[in-house]
C-alpha cells in the first residue's frame, strides 16, 4: 500500500480520538470533520517532513489529485510540508471513515458509543 505508514498512522489516529469519544453526539456526516478537521493533525515543519519521509512526492501527487478532482484546482501550498501533512491525513481519514459501513448509514444520525464501538471496529479492519 503506497503511503502505508501514513496510513497506519491515521487509523491509529482515528482509533485514539474516538476512544476518547470525539464524535459522540455528532452527526454521522460530520465524523470527518470531527476527527480531522478542528485541528492539525501534525505542527511544525520539521515534524511534517519526518512524517511525510520518503513518501513526500506521493503525498504531494495524492494532495493534487484530490484536490483537482473535488475541487477543480490545487489549493494546498505544496511548498509547505505543514500543509501537505495536514491534508494528506484530511483525505487518508476520509478514505478510512468512508469505508466503514456506519458511518455511511448514519449520515444524518447522532452517533452514540455503540455507534462509535462498531466504527471503532471497522477502522481497526481497514486495508486488512
Amino acid at each position: 500500500m503506497i503511503l502505508s505508514k501514513q496510513t497506519n498512522d491515521i487509523k491509529e489516529h482515528i482509533l485514539d480520538q474516538l476512544e476518547d469519544n470525539i464524535g459522540l453526539d455528532e452527526f454521522g456526516g460530520d465524523l470527518h470533520h470531527e476527527l480531522l478537521n478542528t485541528q492539525l493533525y501534525i505542527e511544525g515543519s520539521q515534524d511534517s517532513i519526518k512524517w511525510l519521509g520518503g513518501d513526500s512526492w506521493e503525498a504531494i501527487e495524492k494532495v493534487r489529485e484530490y484536490e483537482e478532482f473535488n475541487f477543480g484546482e490545487v489549493t494546498t501550498n505544496t511548498a509547505n510540508p505543514v500543509k501537505v501533512a495536514n491534508m494528506l491525513a484530511y483525505i487518508i481519514g476520509e478514505e478510512i471513515l468512508y469505508n466503514c459501513k456506519h458511518v455511511y448509514l448514519n449520515t444524518d444520525r447522532r452517533m452514540t458509543e455503540n455507534t462509535l464501538e462498531i466504527i471503532k471496529s471497522e477502522v481497526r479492519n481497514y486495508g486488512n
